[in-house]
């Protein structure tokens, strides 16, 4: 079963499209605009559909999301998942000790050690890492390649990898990268090498049009690619995720991460 077959109207997709507005983050005021008229459709129908379920607290805090947002910006950076995250740490590490006596001293101290030990090597670690890399030269790749990456000065430190990390994201080689929006739908970019010289990173593409499934909330990309290969950096980049694909009935999809201001 195809979780796209359950859904019966466009409304079952609301909830959804407010995650993406929720947990983008960069949105522009149009979003919120948006934002706001589809939790307030969410409630009339949540209330019109289950009557013997009331409303609770968690629901009355949504309907203030826009105007927190238009406060403080995108709500993703100020989501307490990573208090929850080092919270977890206290709770395993109080389950597994059983001892109770002084238990505030016992997780204080552990802790610590845990702390120093993540500290031993380099606080901060570099913007970008990469496992596996060799030396790019142009001369070894064909036409396609070449022309893609005239425009950049590559020297003799400049390496080709399959996969790479970029402040803690992962790009790996025939993943898809969101590149343009068109009239017609979204362009993406199928990763077929990556380029690092430095903390710069590039990525050579295959450029593929997109037409969106309205019904399911996924982008159908083309079955063929543009025939020249494209080179984009990784800053330029209109979203910084990169999306797996899947298929769906045949066809090849790619599902947003999140909303963006440039897809209003």
């Amino acid at each position: 079963m195809v979780m796209g077959q359950l859904i019966k109207d466009l409304k079952d997709l609301e909830l959804r499209q407010m995650v993406e507005f929720i947990c983008a983050p960069a949105i522009s005021s149009g979003q919120i605009a948006y934002l706001k008229v589809m939790i307030e459709d969410y409630m009339y129908f949540r209330k019109k559909l289950f009557p013997d379920h009331p409303l609770r607290p968690k629901h009355h805090y949504v309907t203030h999301y826009p105007e927190l947002t238009v406060q403080f910006g995108p709500l993703i950076r100020l989501w307490t998942l990573r208090f929850e995250s080092k919270h977890t740490y206290f709770k395993q590490c109080s389950r597994k000790l059983h001892n109770f006596k002084n238990i505030c001293s016992t997780l204080a101290e552990r802790h610590q050690l845990f702390q120093a030990y993540l500290s031993a090597g380099s606080l901060f670690p570099p913007h970008v890492v990469v496992e596996k890399g060799t030396e790019f030269c142009p001369s070894d790749y064909n036409d396609d390649i070449r022309e893609a990456v005239s425009h950049l000065n590559c020297q003799s430190s400049t390496l080709i990898s399959h996969e790479t990390k970029v402040k803690g994201t992962k790009y790996k080689k025939n993943m898809f990268l969101v590149l343009d929006q068109i009239d017609d739908g979204i362009v993406f970019g199928k990763i077929k090498a990556i380029l690092i010289q430095g903390d710069s990173v590039n990525f050579i593409t295959e450029r593929y049009n997109s037409s969106t499934l309205i019904d399911q909330g996924l982008h159908c990309i083309s079955e063929k690619p543009a025939k020249r290969l494209c080179c984009v950096s990784q800053e330029n980049l209109l979203d910084y995720y990169p999306l797996p694909m899947y298929k769906l009935c045949g066809l090849s999809v790619l599902a947003l991460h999140h909303s963006f201001p440039s897809l209003e």
